[in-house]
């Protein structure tokens, strides 16, 4: 028996080492939505305008993959705790949108609308696809949700 427990997991050391995967994660989504942007505009050879809803849609569905692990693990242990870490992801997917101008307007109220159908959409998709067997990304169930979830969200 240890009398100083150094060692036990508990939410809190669980969130503050997934804060770098998820900053890296908000990051890579918000480079990769503009470079699709930009791709797609180049090829189509119109302009593009970044859209607020579709910018921050990839922000926060990117930073439910830190999540995951975590509410995974925590949801049956202490449900607060999970709820807490995507408070966290959805601050931090909008933290750039309130505090730096250049990035396009968010609609609040429209981005709260998507919070919760993300939130369970992929949780419930990433789930499926890391319990199913792998017979190639075509058959994905999983994957095919979260590609569903995010196709709505607008570019141009």
């Amino acid at each position: 028996m240890r009398f100083f427990p150094f060692n036990r997991r508990s939410p809190e050391t669980d969130m503050v080492r997934l804060i770098p995967f998820l900053e890296e994660a908000l990051s890579e989504s918000d480079r990769v939505y503009r470079g699709q942007a930009k791709r797609w505009a180049e090829l189509l050879n119109v302009p593009v305008t970044i859209d607020g809803l579709g910018l921050f849609e990839a922000r926060f569905m990117s930073g439910l993959f830190a999540w995951y692990p975590f509410a995974d693990l925590w949801v049956r242990k202490n449900e607060a705790s999970v709820t807490t870490f995507a408070d966290t992801v959805l601050g931090a997917a909008l933290h750039p949108f309130v505090h730096n101008d250049e990035y396009p307007s968010l609609d609040s109220s429209r981005a709260k609308e998507v919070v919760p159908k993300f939130i369970t959409v992929c949780y419930d998709a990433i789930r499926d696809e890391l319990l199913s067997p792998k017979t190639g990304l075509s058959n994905s169930k999983g994957f095919r949700r979260l590609v569903e979830t995010l196709k709505c969200s607008a570019f141009f």
